[in-house]
């Protein structure tokens, strides 16, 4: 694996070598704790180097979130990088993924087969790069309330997270529920991270695990101030979607 360097003195501390690429990771933590807002640190140094990104924010309506979270504390306008992005919107009634516009494709990711559907049908919409492909998921563990395809679509995110090295997979999952199968892919992932969050609204991002990778294991504040907090939260309850009872549903 190659190592993509980190412009954010936090994460330096953190990854003194970079981020390692073509592997897989986990941003774990409870509910609330802030895992997307410290992913996107990746996620733009990701941009800024060339990297092309499938964003998948299942847990909002739209991509407001990413977009004015992105801009409120990366400084980065994602309107400038739009050809090395794609969104993908989730719609549990979907029944084959369907290109809304030209970098964006709303689709149901309750199913393996979209998923595969997905990646073939992006893959020549990017041009060739060394850094290739981000997949960024963020609340993956909301697409397992369903029962009619938690097992298969369980077994499909621990089968890619452990094993195609063609792509680099960054998922964030929350432990709040299903905390037994989110383990599962915590395990399966190459890289493991945490964030919790404190009552004044402080985050504070952790490494559990690297593979062939040197870090530091130290905890450290993310600096968000509590002002972005709170529009970043504002823009979070308008977008949120309430998907857990349409997908226990779905049978």
């Amino acid at each position: 694996m190659k190592n993509l360097d980190l412009s954010y003195d936090w994460l330096n501390q953190l990854l003194p070598n970079g981020f390692p690429y073509h592997s897989s990771t986990v941003v774990s933590g409870a509910g609330g704790t802030g895992k997307p807002l410290a992913a996107f640190a990746l996620l733009a140094d990701w941009l800024k180097a060339g990297g092309s990104v499938l964003l998948l924010p299942i847990q909002y309506q739209n991509m407001e979130l990413v977009d004015k979270s992105m801009q409120e504390i990366y400084g980065m306008d994602l309107k400038s990088y739009s050809d090395q992005i794609i969104y993908i919107e989730f719609d549990p009634e979907q029944k084959h993924p369907m290109q809304t516009s030209k970098n964006k494709f709303s689709a149901n990711l309750l199913k393996v087969d979209v998923w595969k559907d997905l990646f073939a049908k992006t893959s020549h919409i990017f041009k060739n790069n060394d850094l290739g492909t981000m997949v960024y998921a963020s609340a993956i563990n909301l697409l397992l309330f369903s029962p009619k395809y938690q097992s298969d679509l369980l077994n499909y995110l621990i089968d890619i997270t452990a094993n195609d090295k063609n792509k680099t997979y960054l998922f964030a999952v929350s432990t709040s529920a299903l905390k037994s199968k989110i383990k599962q892919i915590e395990n399966a992932a190459d890289n493991l991270m945490f964030t919790r969050m404190e009552e004044r609204k402080e985050l504070f991002f952790s490494i559990k695990r690297m593979k062939n990778e040197v870090f530091n294991p130290n905890e450290v504040k993310v600096p968000i101030s509590e002002s972005q907090f709170k529009r970043i939260r504002e823009i979070a309850k308008e977008t949120k979607s309430g998907l857990i009872p349409k997908i226990k549903k779905i049978v």
